[in-house]
């Protein structure tokens, strides 16, 4: 999808801010849709927007206590106030930006949400102003397939680290770029590869690297602590190929997969919630918790 993206404007929240803590922030991508749930599907908050959406994020970006929502379009990532709902920063990403992934973390240790995106190279800005304060290209710089990238303190040295995944290659940097883990979270299939999230996933205090694969396969949910695989899981009909995206956190693995959203608990794998955010005629939804 390559639309120019204007401003993004939220122009209804039905909730106080305060309520998004341990919420799901689901964009129906390709529209200008926006909702955000509780882990148990219940709707906090409704969003108008006023162009199509490719992906989203939270994080608190201003230091306030309070995860900020971010918005991710072709060639624009906004960012809107958690508390007051106004425009935080406008990020302008340049016509040669891909539509690819994006995260939130505090990778220049400074205790701010920095904003990752990712297309075939990864783009750290700084949460403060919004400057570009760090590139690297995880899979060579040749490489211009698609990268998917989350955020979290993976190591437990509470510093965020970024997990990239090109096909199903996982790696996992540090905040200056040193590769620290380096593994196929499914071997070589499926084709259409895997998204990644990061993220208190078993409820045990501690960030999981979380997988499942893209498109051309069932959603199989891996979670892995370190690069050891730790639960893994069906999250949806077996014969269904149409992948899925996922987020982590609060004990929880989120899974969107065609029209729907299911939560998991990461302890048990019991389902939680199942809901059509948007109705059954949704195509793809994009998520973050």
């Amino acid at each position: 999808m390559k639309l120019a993206l204007p401003a993004v404007l939220i122009a209804a929240l039905l909730v106080p801010a305060s309520s998004a803590s341990a919420a799901i922030l689901a964009g129906r991508t390709g529209t200008p849709i926006a909702s955000q749930f509780s882990l148990t599907g219940v709707k906090l908050a409704a969003f108008s927007v006023s162009s199509p959406i490719v992906d989203v994020a939270t994080g608190d970006v201003n230091g306030d206590g309070v995860d900020d929502l971010v918005f991710e379009g072709a060639q624009q990532v906004v960012v809107r106030d958690g508390k007051t709902n106004a425009t935080l920063r406008t990020i302008q990403l340049g016509r040669g930006f891909g539509a690819g992934g994006i995260d939130v973390g505090d990778i220049t240790g400074d205790g701010r949400g920095d904003i990752v995106l990712a297309d075939g190279s990864v783009r750290v800005y700084d949460g403060r102003n919004g400057a570009l304060v760090r590139t690297f290209a995880p899979y060579g710089a040749d490489y211009a397939g698609t990268v998917a990238v989350a955020v979290g303190d993976l190591e437990g040295d509470a510093r965020a680290e970024i997990a990239t995944a090109a096909g199903t290659h996982v790696k996992v940097f540090s905040a200056t770029g040193t590769t620290l883990r380096s593994f196929f979270a499914y071997g070589p299939s499926p084709a259409g590869g895997v998204d990644v999230a990061a993220g208190d996933a078993t409820g045990d205090g501690h960030a999981d690297l979380v997988t499942v694969p893209r498109a051309g396969a069932p959603a199989y949910v891996r979670v892995f602590s370190g690069s050891t695989l730790v639960r893994s899981f069906l999250a949806g009909d077996a014969g269904s190929l149409g992948g899925a995206t996922v987020a982590s956190g609060d004990g929880s693995v989120t899974v969107a997969s065609g029209s729907t959203i299911r939560v998991v608990d990461g302890a048990t794998l019991t389902t939680k919630a199942f809901f059509m955010p948007f109705g059954p005629s949704a195509a793809h939804i994009a998520i973050a918790t």
